[in-house]
């Protein structure tokens, strides 16, 4: 996905090329993602999976959040 960025507009057929392997591709990183949680337990994956999806998130909430912070300061663009 990020080599989509850098396609000129000239070559259609690379663009599509590129989404179709970076579609094909998204599948091995879920491989081992959800195995781990069955094999912690198999009864409680979903609660297991849930947790780790929300804990993944606070992540990419913080960071956002950080970054806003320190490059833009508090609400200078709304004023």
């Amino acid at each position: 996905m990020i080599g989509l960025g850098h396609v000129d507009c000239s070559f259609p057929e690379l663009a599509i090329f590129l989404l179709m392997l970076s579609s094909g591709l998204r599948g091995f990183r879920y491989v081992g993602f959800i195995e781990n949680a069955l094999d912690i337990d198999p009864h409680y994956a979903t609660v297991i999976f849930g947790l780790a999806n929300v804990f993944g998130g606070i992540g990419g909430y913080l960071s956002t959040l950080v970054v806003g912070k320190s490059h833009f300061g508090p609400r200078a663009d709304l004023e």
